[in-house]
């Protein structure tokens, strides 16, 4: 139904047309079969980040889309709820895991250190406000999922010169099934996310990934510039603005640092490297969420352009960091290559992910009570 929605909207916007979808029942199992025109970009956006290349045309196209599907008037604010349930259920069981890990005497690593240095009541009075967030606001239609690996583009047309793109730019969004009417900022968080994680991980091999920052400013740019066009006042994208920042931070905190998901997809392939990317995630995450929830940490106030520059900030204290460990090292710069998700065809899907993950922490916390 929301593809339908924005693709009525706006007959060119990267999103494949759907045109059926069937309940399908076998064997006491259920299903639903959703059929599409066939979609002409085939490898997923995020292998672009992995390798430190990011194709400039992708980012205006995905501002556009998010600003048609976030303009958008829904008459039905509870489409979908039912698909709330489950992350709700993870972001519970992570608060409570929060709020065990900050019992230990001597913190494991920096985001530890970080939870005892702030107290670990305000973190999870953040992490509950975040819960309220997502359960409650009702601002417009959001993907509600909109990570840059359900983001499929053009396969590049040579591994060995990864600067390389298709010709036509395509950019096909897919994976609407979390769709819902939701909190305004979800869906830019989760395009940023891995994208700030992997300038962490490439600095930490030796380079400064001047296509993802590209990526990074061109799709906040775009997507603020357009919905002001739109009408929305300096209050009104000061709001979406802060609304992104936490959560952008959720994505790095509850995804990479807390689930451990996707850190082999930072440009990093030694252990001790992806830890380091994970706890980064972990330390900023925390950070980027209380700016967003913490009025006494950052003023409800603030206005637009402190925001990004605080956001900005953050960002570039970590990138420095890692640039730091990198000459520590003595290492040398490490050779751009193709990624590895690329070499082996895999694909990364976070079907069922929130669900599985969460009984599986719930296991291993079960065991280490």
């Amino acid at each position: 139904k929301v593809m339908k929605m924005v693709c009525d909207r706006t007959p060119d916007s990267p999103l494949v047309t759907p045109l059926a979808c069937w309940d399908i029942e076998f064997d006491g199992q259920k299903a639903k079969l959703l059929v599409t025109e066939w979609s002409t970009g085939d490898e997923q956006f995020g292998i672009q980040f992995h390798e430190g290349a990011v194709d400039s045309r992708i980012a205006p196209q995905l501002a556009k889309m998010l600003v048609t599907l976030h303009t958008m008037e829904s008459t039905d604010s509870e489409f979908n709820v039912a698909v709330k349930s489950s992350i709700v259920d993870l972001l519970q069981f992570v608060k409570q895991s929060t709020s065990e890990n900050a019992k230990k005497e001597i913190p494991d690593n920096r985001t530890e250190a970080y939870i005892a240095e702030v107290g670990s009541n305000v973190i999870v009075q953040v992490l509950d406000d975040n819960i309220n967030d997502f359960e409650n606001t009702r601002d417009c239609p959001i993907h509600n999922d909109f990570h840059v690996y359900n983001i499929l583009v053009e396969a590049k047309p040579s591994i060995e010169e990864l600067e390389q793109f298709g010709p036509n730019g395509t950019v096909i969004v897919c994976d609407w099934e979390m769709s819902i009417v939701g909190p305004i900022g979800r869906d830019l968080g989760s395009a940023l996310a891995a994208p700030i994680g992997c300038l962490i991980g490439h600095m930490l091999n030796g380079y400064r990934e001047t296509s993802i920052d590209a990526y990074i400013n061109t799709l906040l740019d775009c997507y603020f510039a357009q919905m002001s066009e739109s009408g929305k006042s300096e209050e009104e994208l000061a709001y979406i603005y802060r609304n992104m920042i936490g959560w952008t931070g959720w994505i790095m905190y509850i995804v990479f640092y807390f689930m451990k998901i996707q850190l082999d997809a930072f440009g990093v392939e030694s252990e001790e490297l992806q830890n380091y990317v994970r706890d980064t995630m972990g330390v900023l995450g925390l950070k980027f969420m209380r700016l967003s929830y913490d009025t006494e940490y950052v003023a409800a106030s603030t206005g637009l352009q402190e925001l990004k520059l605080l956001f900005k900030n953050m960002i570039e204290e970590e990138i420095i960091r890692a640039k730091s460990n990198f000459n520590s090292r003595k290492a040398k710069m490490q050779p751009r290559k193709s990624s590895i998700l690329r070499a082996s065809n895999r694909r990364v899907s976070d079907a069922s992910m929130y669900m599985l993950s969460a009984d599986s922490l719930a296991r291993d916390l079960s065991l280490n009570l």
